[in-house]
């Protein structure tokens, strides 16, 4: 069972694409092939192949859309007070009892992304790319500060921080790609090194907090003392 949540969790978003690239066409209009439409994902195959290809994709897509997040869902269920809780403990014990299935939200974002990307191919249309994962990211990381769903703050904290430094690198790369605005080539390339900057010092930062949390951290530590006294008065208040 641990094997097919993690199968899930790490294959099911590129089964989706893999069926979502069927969707994209590209219109060319060069001097051998005048007003041709090709697939995106294979440039020997015309649009008028898209329908045959939609027509066994989009069922496999539906499966993997709904497979992954009803396995959780199921799972949880199924383990809610027994020890068959401990299938998926491992990546449900950080988060607070009520956000058990926060793993789900997860799975979908990645499934989504991993769409999008698909189908708006980087070479061919980067802003649409751009735009449609900003949108994913912006709404995730504003799903994620309404329901904060780690039991510890400083994990919230620190997802929440990484989520608007990627948003802040996919805002200013969606204006470098941008043809909306006139950008001098000087303010372009500050921009692009502004987005490696925020990332490298993102990862820095995650990383060095690894390090901390192996070395400093342990079962009694002040941390989780408090996290468990402010979780109780939580709980007193409600």
């Amino acid at each position: 069972m641990t094997l097919a949540v993690v199968s899930g969790n790490q294959y099911l978003p590129g089964v989706a694409a893999a069926c979502a690239i069927a969707a994209p066409c590209y219109h060319t209009q060069t001097a051998d092939v005048t007003g041709r439409s090709l697939m995106a994902f294979s440039t020997s195959e015309g649009c008028g192949e898209r329908v045959r290809y939609l027509a066994v994709r989009v069922p496999v897509l539906a499966l993997a859309v709904t497979a992954g997040p009803g396995l959780w869902l199921w799972l949880l269920r199924r383990s809610a007070g027994g020890r068959r809780g401990q299938y998926v403990r491992y990546l449900t014990a950080s988060y607070r009892p009520e956000q058990e299935g926060w793993e789900v939200n997860r799975l979908l974002r990645n499934i989504s992304l991993k769409c999008f990307v698909a189908v708006s191919p980087l070479s061919y249309c980067p802003g649409l790319q751009l735009t449609l994962v900003s949108c994913l990211m912006f709404s995730f990381t504003a799903w994620h500060l309404r329901n904060l769903p780690y039991k510890l703050d400083l994990l919230n904290s620190i997802e929440a921080v990484s989520l608007w430094v990627l948003n802040l690198c996919l805002m200013a790369s969606s204006l470098a790609v941008s043809g909306s605005w006139h950008l001098t080539q000087d303010f372009r390339t500050k921009l692009i090194i502004g987005v490696f900057v925020l990332l490298a010092v993102n990862s820095i930062g995650l990383a060095s907090l690894f390090i901390w949390a192996k070395v400093t951290l342990h079962d009694d530590h002040q941390l989780f003392k408090r996290n468990d006294g402010d979780q109780q008065q939580r709980h007193s208040l409600g």
